[in-house]
Formats: structure tokens, sequence, C-alpha cells
């Protein structure tokens, strides 16, 4: 599949029971803590990475989980805020 980027500088990394985005920006001896994120988190980071919307995240999570699609997109909301605070450009 050939994905396209739309975080660049940013890396998911997941590890079994954690993930974490790296800020790969850093340049020289910088270094920014990495930030730590949950499986769901994860799961619509790499939806967003590869340019689905938020709506359809959301519809996909609530068809799954059977929660309300508005909780869900309220929640996606808030990821977004933390993501957009740690510095990657949503």
């Amino acid at each position: 599949m050939n994905k396209s980027n739309r975080f660049q500088g940013f890396l998911l990394r997941k590890i079994p029971g954690c993930n974490y985005i790296l800020d790969l920006r850093t340049p020289g001896d910088g270094y920014k803590k990495p930030l730590k994120i949950n499986d769901t988190a994860a799961y619509i980071y790499e939806m967003l990475d590869s340019w689905r919307s938020v709506e359809d995240i959301a519809g996909d999570i609530s068809e799954e989980t059977g929660e309300s699609l508005r909780i869900i997109e309220e929640d996606i909301n808030a990821f977004l805020e933390e993501i957009r605070s740690f510095g990657v450009n949503v």
C-alpha cells in the first residue's frame, strides 16, 4: 500500500501495550519526550495519517463498539487537541 505521510516529522512507534508519537524534527542534541498514547489513539492516528476524516473514523469505531457517534467524535477532537499541543499539524 502506498501511504503518504500526513504527519511529516513524526513517527508512531507501537510497542505491545504502549504506543508513542515521536517528534523527529528535534535538531542536534535537543530532546522532546515522546507522547504516550493508548491503542485507540494509535488507531486514530494511523487512520488520520492515511487521510481518513474524523467522521469516517468515528463511524467505524461507533459501528465496532456501539458507542455514540457524538461521544466518539468528541473524544477524537480531544485527541487532536492533544497531538496539536505536541506539535503535530492536524
